[in-house]
């Protein structure tokens, strides 16, 4: 007997059945295996049969878990690697994330713009308080919408090509049309192709307006 890696090793004395995950008829003296049952894994038998048992494994938490981790490092401000210039105010960010939510960075970041390796880049055409919240859209998934901010916001998710944040600012401004905003969210709706919003707005002012 000799002893390999911490465990003890025993050479059969006799020709043994191998055993494998495919053995469905084979049970155990006890339920249990001592060092005295004749028994052994064959790795060629495994390597032979592993498609008989071949799973995909699939962490549910995965995804969340890592959106958690990036924005963690964004609250502490480690290992970002691009800043994101907004009226005079700077957001620390990774390139990584910031490509892999939007087409817009990832054409900014992996094309050859003059950006591309830019430490900090200023992005136009959106405030910065719009800025922040499409950064807390794509760090964690989840925004605070209401209707001092839903606009820009939703202008800022189209620029950056964001679809589910846009519709999302979309259904929410369909929920608060009312006779008093109605026209200026049609128009609205117009230039941003909003086609649920903007019949909505077209049948309240039909009804209201053109009402006995």
């Amino acid at each position: 007997m000799s002893r390999r890696g911490g465990f003890n090793y025993r050479r059969p004395s006799h020709t043994r059945r191998a055993l494998s995950d495919c053995d469905s008829d084979v049970t155990m003296p006890g339920g249990r295996l001592t060092d005295s049952d004749d028994v052994f894994i064959d790795d060629a038998t495994f390597a032979n049969e592993a498609d008989c048992k071949s799973h995909v494994f699939q962490d549910a938490e995965h995804k969340a878990s890592s959106l958690r981790g990036f924005q963690s490092l964004r609250e502490s401000q480690q290992l970002v690697d691009v800043s994101l210039s907004v009226d005079e105010q700077l957001f620390g960010c990774h390139r990584a994330l910031l490509a892999s939510a939007s087409e817009y960075f990832r054409c900014l970041f992996t094309t050859n713009l003059a950006e591309q390796n830019q430490s900090v880049i200023t992005i136009s055409g959106v405030d910065a308080n719009s800025m922040r919240l499409v950064l807390d859209y794509i760090y964690t998934g989840t925004v605070v919408l209401n209707s001092d901010t839903v606009q820009n916001l939703l202008s800022s998710a189209n620029l950056f090509q964001l679809r589910g944040l846009r519709d999302g600012c979309a259904d929410y401004m369909e929920q608060k049309i009312e006779i008093d905003n109605c026209i200026g969210i049609h128009f609205f709706a117009q230039v941003y192709c909003m086609l649920s919003v903007y019949k909505f707005c077209s049948c309240l002012s039909v009804v209201f307006f053109y009402s006995d």
